[in-house]
């Protein structure tokens, strides 16, 4: 049983690891690193992840309440994606949630006026990518994958990707 302290919750003994995480890479290939709190039963886990060249920008344990998430870095791409959700199932058993957050361009969305954030989550499988995009009070998908070598985009509501899923 995680005993991770969350001082959101008020609740866990064991405090956080700090680990440094490497954030960006300047053209003249300096390093820019930062400190950050990691919960401790998934420190190692978070470091592997970025050593092995899939950065990430936040996680947390779950701390008994929820299951353990990733959130990864912007600047990986779809395959980068997947492949760090199969890196991980080969060092941890666990079910994370994985996702990551990229900027959406308005026109897919005819409702959106502005430069839209997506959260984007992988299926179980790692078959699909399916992007949460939230505007107007709404919630929007849009779900790509690949069949027969051809990649396929549809854009649905909640209650449709619940049949698309299951």
């Amino acid at each position: 049983m995680c005993e991770c302290k969350s001082y959101n919750l008020g609740i866990g003994t064991i405090e956080p690891r700090q680990i440094d995480l490497l954030t960006s890479i300047d053209t003249d290939g300096h390093e820019a690193h930062k400190t950050v709190d990691i919960d401790a039963c998934i420190s190692e886990v978070v470091e592997r992840l970025n050593a092995a060249g899939y950065p990430t920008i936040g996680s947390c344990c779950g701390h008994n309440r929820m299951q353990p998430s990733i959130v990864f870095s912007d600047v990986m791409s779809d395959n980068d994606f997947r492949a760090a959700a199969k890196y991980l199932k080969d060092i941890d058993d666990r079910d994370f949630e994985l996702s990551l957050w990229r900027r959406i361009n308005p026109m897919l969305c005819h409702q959106a006026k502005y430069p839209l954030w997506g959260r984007v989550m992988l299926e179980k499988d790692i078959s699909a990518l399916i992007t949460e995009i939230k505007f107007s009070g709404s919630i929007m998908y849009c779900v790509e994958w690949f069949s027969q070598g051809i990649k396929h985009t549809e854009w649905m509501l909640e209650r449709e990707l619940d049949e698309f899923t299951k």
